[in-house]
């Protein structure tokens, strides 16, 4: 037990800190966050106690002096308060670019993809569209279709099998299969089919 809480204050130590200066890529140093949140399995108050711990200069300013954000504790709302203050403008086509490259990499869960997935979604559709319901409908499939084209193949190929009306359910979908899969490879060395994934699918 306390050589995983040694390994989990490491990794937190890994973090670098996050001042708001120009260069700095707010939305990659919460991704990190994120991503080493997950793997460790910390707690929402441990994500943004670490958050905050990480914060410098112009970042730390705006928590303490900022109404709405002095007061939030919460690690998804202070996210996305840091991200709407410190993101950098994209322009369309870099927003177009980032969108269409999006894939599942090598360590990386199917939460934290879908995770990517959305809040890319929600930049790539203009949201000051007149039109609420179709901007929100078309955000919605938008980011069903993507997260469905950037899991893994093998992932992508049984979630379709369900087939997901919407992110969530096509994500309930895909943690299960990712479960399947964690199973198959710990209890053997061998090949993975379609049949082993549906068996144990069939089991959850």
């Amino acid at each position: 037990m306390p050589k995983n809480s040694n390994m989990s204050e490491s990794l937190a130590n890994l973090i670098p800190a996050f001042s708001g200066k120009d260069g700095e890529n707010i939305t990659f140093w919460i991704t990190q966050i994120k991503q080493i949140a997950t793997l460790e399995n910390w707690n929402k108050d441990k994500r943004a106690i670490v958050l905050k711990l990480h914060c410098r200069d112009n970042a730390l300013k705006f928590l303490i002096e900022d109404p709405i954000a002095s007061k939030e504790n919460d690690f998804d709302n202070l996210a996305e308060l840091l991200i709407k203050k410190f993101e950098k403008k994209q322009s369309f086509q870099e927003i177009q670019r980032q969108f269409s490259t999006i894939s599942q990499k090598q360590n990386q869960s199917v939460k934290d993809l879908a995770n990517e997935v959305s809040m890319v979604a929600d930049k790539y559709v203009n949201v000051e569209n007149t039109n609420q319901n179709c901007d929100s409908v078309l955000k919605e499939n938008l980011k069903l279709t993507k997260f469905l084209e950037a899991l893994k193949p093998d992932i992508s190929l049984e979630v379709k099998k369900f087939g997901p009306k919407d992110l969530k359910s096509a994500l309930a979908h895909a943690i299960n299969i990712e479960s399947a899969l964690e199973q198959i490879c710990d209890n053997s060395t061998n090949n993975i089919s379609n049949v082993d994934i549906h068996n144990i699918l069939k089991e959850i």
